[in-house]
């Protein structure tokens, strides 16, 4: 029986389809997962990439210590120096959604308020149509205006102990300056 086996080891054809067969169990085997980049973004939690197009909330994120988080900002974010080396897409009044779609964020943070002009009109409604979060921040007025963005913006971005040191060093300034500020002198005519 094992000189029979042999001889049909032999057999071209036969050398062929094992051959060929060894290949495609291989080339199955290797490319398990290959297309599976979706899948696992479903089942993992996605990493925050953020595109921020205000740059005071730009400033904060950084202060926060969460600027690896930000993809891309918008040309008036220019401090800190770190920002620059991201890319941009625009002025905030002069967005491309294709610009912002390119850098695949999972969220799009502005700055609501007197200075939330975001345009043109119809970029927001074109990320919200691809199913791009946006995140509208209240625009501050006060120094308690500020401290409640610092805090909320850190329990976003899970750094709350890093918004309450910035919350009382923005306090203790505060008070500095009101300390070493000296009485404005009215005189009257």
């Amino acid at each position: 029986m094992p000189v029979r086996f042999l001889n049909y080891l032999k057999n071209m054809k036969t050398k062929v389809i094992l051959i060929g067969s060894f290949c495609l169990i291989l080339f199955l085997g290797s490319s398990c997962g290959r297309f599976g980049n979706k899948e696992e973004g479903t089942k993992k939690e996605q990493a925050v990439r953020i595109v921020c197009v205000s740059k005071q909330l730009t400033e904060l994120i950084f202060a926060l210590g969460a600027g690896d988080k930000i993809v891309a900002v918008d040309l008036s974010s220019t401090y800190p120096e770190a920002v620059k080396k991201l890319p941009t897409v625009g002025y905030h009044r002069m967005l491309s959604a294709e610009g912002i779609i390119s850098m695949k964020p999972t969220v799009v943070f502005y700055n609501g308020g007197q200075d939330a002009a975001i345009g043109p009109a119809t970029v927001l409604p074109q990320l919200q149509k691809v199913g791009i979060p946006i995140k509208e921040w209240k625009g501050t007025e006060s120094i308690e205006d500020t401290k409640a963005l610092i805090t909320e913006l850190g329990a976003y971005l899970h750094a709350e102990a890093k918004a309450d040191s910035l919350c009382k060093k923005l306090d203790a300034d505060m008070n500095l300056a009101k300390k070493n500020s000296k009485p404005i002198r009215t005189y009257q005519l």
